[in-house]
């Protein structure tokens, strides 16, 4: 690959924070983002079961012990990204057949069954760290071979993935950096609910940026952007979001293949020059708070060849960090604690793709999903959130992000005019802010005072043109702190005590009136399943799905140990609970009647431990997760 040409616009106009509205002086992630890109040039190492079955994407299922380097050298890695002025890497934990890097206990298809049975990532983080090097992680959520895809997401995959992320995010110290890919351009931020990942991420990692594979200019439901070069994607030369853009050193792919390959041979095609890493790359994207990002893919010994070794090497002694870079614009603040909504409506059109989380750049051109009304305006999109959620400050919407023929970025139809409404009940709306946005393509932000909210509506009440207004994607959820489901709304839940892990539980199964209240070993049964009902005034009822029947104090005592059983539902207000936020994603249940808290016993950690109601003490056995059963 010979010296490239660097463009002055991306996918679409260029564009500048100052296009956002209510940018505030410094957003919620500043500081990491600062560091971030100061990291000004990074190795991607892309090293997987593709790198022995001659594929971009290696067919699902393969048998383990394909996977079987000779000579893995993370050591050589680590030395020759030191070498070139790097510093930081991100190395492909898993890719999109799901084959893993690291002995993870949620499948078989990793580096325990293969020929090669040792942990590679923790050779790698352990390589680049001795070299003073950040270690950060790729992680594909598309799973061919655990069968996590578009259209046949099921709880356990959501669980799945979850699971080996924990593996990732507590085995191997800090992470600052998770890249993931397979998401919004594969099954969408909605079928794996951005909220759950996003949060689960930070509850393990709360410094680590989500760095999102989207197609995207915009900082769209992602903590730093990523331009992807082999997708014409560019840094526009004005830019300030803080991104990262990717590259392949050579033309054959982002994997290494052999000589004979269909993709053309790695160890015998020219590398990126030099003068097109520095001059044409790090340079120009330093100034755009840009890091670079060049992938550097090892061979099937395990080792990065020869010609990129030398490459990186003089490309190590060309450049050094620009200091006299201005700090970090301001950048706009993250939606740091999104709500995903389940369902959504509108006036007119297709309300489920403003919701669906679906966007990808292909072949020059952007991949979307939109609403779009018809008739006149106003028009609106309300999204169900499920149950009622406190701390609902915010609201983003990004516009349409296609071009026309001649490559100017298509404005018509973005919502210039707006109203945010929110409601409890469906019916009942309030307003929470109203405004006007510019008409560009750059994501735009509502800010309000916190209300609690299981509704929230965008109404166009002007676009470009005058006439349908278009939604490419709209979310909602907390800035200032993280909303808190009441419970409510459609499906079971198991409420997971923190201090023992077990759950609340009806003892022996019982369907009986005055049945105690326990905590149990969760075993699937419908006796440890709850469902949180509205009662009104921000309490629900809790319902036991086994028996139908409700958590209640019994006798509608206000002493402390007094016992909570099952009951019919008698609308009394021992039986009525608020669910109140605590942190970390626990909550307590506070009875309307006393004013005391749902608490373990004893706080003891056995199976049959009698449920009580108690004084707040903000002690661990009482505290609670809903967890969706």
């Amino acid at each position: 690959m010979g010296p490239l040409a660097f463009p002055t616009g991306a996918a679409g106009s260029p564009h500048t924070i100052a296009e956002a509205s209510s940018v505030q002086a410094a957003g919620n992630l500043q500081n990491l983002q600062q560091s971030f890109v100061d990291m000004r040039f990074g190795m991607f190492i892309h090293y997987n079961m593709s790198t022995y079955s001659d594929q971009e994407w290696a067919s699902p299922n393969l048998d383990p012990r394909l996977f079987a380097p000779t000579a893995l050298d993370c050591a050589q890695w680590a030395a020759t990204a030191k070498a070139a002025g790097m510093s930081w890497a991100a190395l492909t934990t898993k890719h999109h057949d799901g084959f893993c890097l690291w002995p993870t206990k949620q499948t078989g298809y990793n580096v325990v069954n293969s020929s090669y049975p040792h942990d590679v990532v923790r050779e790698y983080v352990d390589a680049f760290r001795a070299q003073g090097l950040k270690a950060a992680f790729y992680f594909s959520i598309w799973d061919r071979t655990q069968g996590v895809a578009d259209g046949s997401v099921s709880r356990a995959d959501i669980d799945f993935t979850k699971n080996q992320l924990t593996e990732l995010l507590t085995g191997y110290g800090e992470i600052p950096v998770l890249v993931i890919d397979g998401w919004a351009w594969q099954m969408g931020h909605r079928a794996v609910p951005y909220q759950e990942i996003r949060e689960h991420v930070k509850a393990l990692q709360p410094d680590c940026l989500i760095v999102d594979h989207n197609g995207q200019t915009e900082p769209w439901e992602n903590d730093v952007i990523y331009f992807e070069e082999p997708k014409g994607i560019w840094a526009p030369s004005n830019n300030t979001y803080a991104a990262t853009q990717g590259q392949n050193i050579v033309s054959t792919g982002w994997f290494w293949h052999p000589r004979g390959s269909s993709y053309g041979s790695t160890v015998d095609s020219p590398t990126m020059t030099p003068d097109a890493i520095v001059n044409g790359h790090i340079k120009p994207l330093e100034a755009r708070y840009c890091s670079f990002l060049l992938n550097c893919m090892p061979n099937a010994e395990g080792k990065l060849d020869s010609h990129i070794v030398a490459t990186l090497r003089q490309v190590g002694t060309m450049w050094t960090p620009d200091t006299s870079r201005p700090p970090l614009p301001p950048q706009p603040d993250v939606l740091h604690h999104p709500v995903t909504p389940i369902t959504a409506t509108a006036t007119s059109g297709t309300a489920a793709n403003a919701i669906d989380g679906k966007l990808d750049w292909v072949g020059g051109r952007a991949v979307e999903s939109w609403w779009q009304s018809s008739g006149p305006l106003p028009q609106s999109v309300t999204m169900n959130l499920g149950s009622t959620y406190s701390n609902i400050d915010a609201l983003t919407y990004l516009p349409r992000q296609d071009r026309n023929s001649s490559g100017t970025t298509t404005t018509t139809g973005n919502i210039t005019g707006y109203r945010v409404l929110t409601s409890t009940d469906g019916t009942t709306f309030r307003e929470a802010t109203s405004g006007t946005w510019a008409a560009t393509k750059a994501l735009k932000y509502a800010r309000f005072a916190p209300v609690s909210a299981r509704y929230v509506r965008l109404e166009a009440t002007a676009t470009v043109g005058g006439g349908n207004a278009i939604v490419n994607e709209v979310d909602c959820g907390g800035i200032a702190a993280r909303p808190v489901s009441d419970g409510s709304g459609p499906g079971y839940r198991k409420l997971v005590n923190r201090r023992s892990g077990k759950v609340l539980d009806v003892s022996g199964g019982s369907t009986e009136d005055g049945a105690a209240i326990v905590q149990w070993t969760d075993n699937g049964g419908t006796n440890q399943q709850w469902e949180l009902v509205d009662a009104g005034d921000g309490y629900v009822k809790v319902v036991s799905r086994r028996s139908g029947k409700v958590l209640d104090v019994t006798g509608g005592s206000m002493d402390d140990g007094a016992p909570v059983v099952q009951w019919p539902d008698g609308g009394g207000a021992n039986q009525h609970w608020r669910v109140v936020d605590v942190g970390d994603g626990y909550v307590k249940l506070v009875c309307r009647r006393s004013g005391k808290v749902l608490d373990v016993t004893g706080g003891v950690s056995t199976d049959g431990a009698k449920i009580i109601q108690y004084r707040d003490a903000n002690s661990t056995n009482q505290h609670w997760q809903l967890v969706n059963a």
